[in-house]
């Protein structure tokens, strides 16, 4: 839910923020990120070190959406951040304003979500390490610092991140995961009877020279969303034995997404590049209203054998063991699916590297 002011954090008192990640924040007053609003502004202070506030909304309230504070006037201390829209208020003067390239929210490993920085962001061994955090916001395994300095913001690009830190890896030759033709006849969703977490998705053995996982695109229904439960989340599972079934596949990433194309036209969004074993498990899932979303897009032409889909209350609860799921499926069975097909969910892969 929006909040009035300060969506991100709202500070009356002295603050001091070092190697955060602040974005996606949205507020109905101004200022989605970052509000200041101490009674003297000219005796408090308000330290940033290394720190990200960008991608923040704020539709109204006169407040600068990122960064800001009500009686203005105030002048930012610290250094080497990435700041977006900051209205009138004084900045370091080595403060960044490029676009951070924030991958969605995710797990990337760690106690909590982080938003990873894609290859080519220039928060990238533009930030520093005033306090010596050994580790960036996932903890233990992951360093703070891992190139030629330490990344801006929460989280740390690491080789096995981005494959090469100086965004080789665009050159890199990509392969695209597709049973589909691009030309869709019919689109699935759950009967009337109950309003279900849906998962659908394709399995796919894994090409060499395409281990690493780093797109996801998906053609929905013109039905579907009706997004009255929130948005679509595209999720990668890796399953190492390769046995084309992936009710006992793993989660290795997810991200969230609203879809704001339908029919035959993809929908793509960027997951952290993540290198999968011998074949993995790309789908979308979203609760739905039975009878009314059908978000699955299916090419009746292709096989549907290698495309599952699952009910759950809640998908999140059953995704590490979907055989779990109380209900489950493939794409081909004629007990439940009338117009059987492969779903229209694809995957782009990039070599791993050596």
């Amino acid at each position: 839910m929006p909040r009035a002011r300060g969506a991100g954090v709202f500070s009356q008192r002295e603050l001091i923020l070092a190697n955060s990640t602040v974005s996606a924040n949205a507020a109905t007053a101004g200022g989605g990120g970052l509000v200041f609003g101490a009674i003297d502004v000219a005796t408090a202070t308000f330290t940033l070190d290394s720190t990200i506030v960008f991608g923040n909304t704020a539709p109204g309230g006169g407040l600068a959406a990122d960064l800001a504070a009500t009686d203005g006037g105030l002048s930012v201390a610290g250094a080497r951040n990435l700041i977006g829209a900051a209205g009138a208020l004084t900045l370091p003067g080595d403060t960044l304003s490029a676009d951070p390239q924030l991958q969605p929210l995710a797990d990337n490993g760690g106690p909590t979500r982080t938003h990873a920085l894609a290859a080519g962001s220039p928060a990238i061994d533009a930030g520093a390490n005033p306090n010596s955090y050994p580790f960036d916001q996932r903890g233990e395994g992951h360093p703070r610092t891992a190139g030629a300095a330490t990344d801006i913001g929460a989280f740390e690009v690491a080789a096995d991140d981005t494959i090469f830190r100086n965004g080789f890896e665009a050159a890199a030759t990509t392969f695209t995961y597709l049973y589909d033709d691009g030309d869709g006849d019919t689109n699935q969703g759950p009967p009337s009877t109950f309003d279900p977490d849906m998962l659908w998705g394709n399995y796919y053995l894994t090409e060499p020279g395409a281990e690493v996982i780093t797109e996801i695109s998906v053609a929905f229904g013109p039905t579907f969303p009706s997004l009255a439960n929130g948005p679509v989340t595209f999720w990668l599972l890796d399953d190492p034995d390769a046995d084309l079934d992936p009710r006992n596949a793993t989660a290795l990433t997810s991200v969230q997404a609203t879809p704001d194309v339908f029919n035959d036209n993809y929908f793509t969004v960027q997951i952290p590049p993540t290198r999968v074993s011998g074949a993995f498990f790309v789908a979308a899932s979203a609760k739905l209203q039975g009878g009314e979303d059908r978000p699955a897009r299916v090419d009746t032409g292709a096989s549907g054998d290698k495309s599952w889909f699952f009910y759950a209350p809640e998908i999140a609860d059953v995704i590490d063991d979907l055989a779990s799921a109380p209900f489950g499926t493939r794409n081909d069975n004629p007990q439940y699916v009338v117009l059987p097909g492969a779903f229209m969910i694809r995957a782009t892969g990039i070599p791993a590297a050596r």
